[in-house]
Formats: C-alpha cells, structure tokens, sequence
C-alpha cells in the first residue's frame, strides 16, 4: 500500500496539520474533558491514557485506508493544540461524516 501524504491546510488563525505523536498528553486531556466527550455520543465516561493513543492511531490509519480523515487544529499565535477535526467514515459506520473535537 502506498503511504499517503497527509495534506496540512492553514486559516487565518489555525493549521490544520497531520496528527503526531507529541500530541498525545493533549489529546488524552481533550478526551478526559466531561463537556468534550458528553457529545461524542459513544457514552459519557473520559477516556483514559490507552483509549487515547488507540484512537490517535485509527485517526492516522484512517487516511491511509480512506483517504482522508482527522487533522490536529494548532493556533498559529501560541503552537497550541486545540482539538481535531476533519472526516470519518469507519467501516460499518452508516456513513460519511464532518467530526471534530474542541478543548
């Protein structure tokens, strides 16, 4: 399988950049966020550390098998990361779909 370039887009105020591993404290403390995952509507409880990096790594394999997926958002003023967002179609999900994840 030939690996595919992750495409980074850029706002006024954000990248939208591939998702890396020195993401992960943030992604867990996103995820350990009640008001954040009270909408993912996959139950109400945070996710833990291992929940987290399994995740990150469907995200990554999702644009690898899909061609096309979830990016990290960044503030371009502080480098911050501040959630993800993108496309999702896992298989046998009912279909397409915009998500997103903000702290």
């Amino acid at each position: 399988m030939e690996q595919l370039e992750i495409p980074t887009l850029e706002t006024e105020r954000l990248f939208l950049r591939p998702l890396r591993r020195a993401d992960l404290d943030e992604y867990v403390a996103l995820n350990q966020d009640p008001e954040v995952v009270r909408y993912l509507g996959a139950g109400l409880e945070v996710w833990d550390r291992g929940r987290a990096w399994r995740h990150l790594a469907f995200l990554q394999g999702h644009w690898q098998l899909a061609g096309t997926g979830m990016w990290a958002l960044e503030l371009k003023e502080t480098g911050s990361f501040v959630g993800v967002v993108g496309f999702s179609e896992p298989e046998g999900w009912p279909g397409f779909e915009l998500a997103g994840k903000l702290a």
